[in-house]
Protein backbone atom coordinates (compact mmCIF):
# COMPACT_ATOMS: atom_id res chain seq x y z
CA UNK A 1 0.00 0.00 0.00
CA UNK A 2 1.47 3.37 -0.98
CA UNK A 3 1.32 6.62 0.98
CA UNK A 4 -1.51 8.01 -1.13
CA UNK A 5 -3.69 4.99 -0.34
CA UNK A 6 -2.76 5.11 3.34
CA UNK A 7 -3.48 8.85 3.49
CA UNK A 8 -6.88 8.24 1.89
CA UNK A 9 -7.69 5.45 4.37
CA UNK A 10 -6.67 7.59 7.34
CA UNK A 11 -8.77 10.50 6.11
CA UNK A 12 -11.72 8.13 5.64
CA UNK A 13 -11.18 6.71 9.13
CA UNK A 14 -11.23 10.20 10.66
CA UNK A 15 -14.31 11.11 8.60
CA UNK A 16 -16.16 7.92 9.56
CA UNK A 17 -15.46 8.44 13.25
CA UNK A 18 -16.33 12.14 13.34
CA UNK A 19 -12.94 13.06 14.75
CA UNK A 20 -13.43 10.95 17.88
CA UNK A 21 -10.03 9.29 17.76
CA UNK A 22 -6.74 10.71 19.01
CA UNK A 23 -3.48 9.62 17.43
CA UNK A 24 -3.39 6.55 19.66
CA UNK A 25 -6.75 5.46 18.21
CA UNK A 26 -5.27 5.77 14.74
CA UNK A 27 -2.25 3.72 15.79
CA UNK A 28 -4.54 0.93 16.97
CA UNK A 29 -6.26 0.85 13.59
CA UNK A 30 -3.17 1.35 11.41
CA UNK A 31 -0.75 -1.01 13.13
CA UNK A 32 1.13 -1.61 9.88
CA UNK A 33 2.56 1.94 10.11
CA UNK A 34 5.34 3.01 12.46
CA UNK A 35 4.24 5.89 14.71
CA UNK A 36 6.68 8.28 13.03
CA UNK A 37 5.23 7.52 9.59
CA UNK A 38 1.67 7.96 10.90
CA UNK A 39 2.60 11.36 12.37
CA UNK A 40 4.13 12.36 9.03
CA UNK A 41 0.92 11.46 7.16
CA UNK A 42 -1.21 13.31 9.71
CA UNK A 43 0.99 16.40 9.34
CA UNK A 44 0.63 16.16 5.54
CA UNK A 45 -3.16 15.98 5.85
CA UNK A 46 -3.09 19.02 8.14
CA UNK A 47 -0.84 20.91 5.72
CA UNK A 48 -3.33 20.13 2.93
CA UNK A 49 -6.14 21.54 5.14
CA UNK A 50 -7.99 18.22 5.09
CA UNK A 51 -7.88 17.69 8.87
CA UNK A 52 -7.23 19.77 11.94
CA UNK A 53 -5.99 18.72 15.37
CA UNK A 54 -6.63 21.96 17.29
CA UNK A 55 -2.99 22.13 18.32
CA UNK A 56 -3.00 18.49 19.35
CA UNK A 57 -5.46 19.12 22.20
CA UNK A 58 -8.52 17.54 20.63
CA UNK A 59 -9.29 14.67 18.26
CA UNK A 60 -8.42 15.10 14.61
CA UNK A 61 -11.37 16.46 12.68
CA UNK A 62 -12.14 16.73 9.01
CA UNK A 63 -11.98 20.31 7.76
CA UNK A 64 -15.37 21.31 6.41
CA UNK A 65 -15.15 22.96 2.99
Amino acid sequence: MNDTEVKSEILQFITDNSGQFYEVGLQLNFTQLPASHLRMILKELEAENKITSNGGRSPFRVVKA
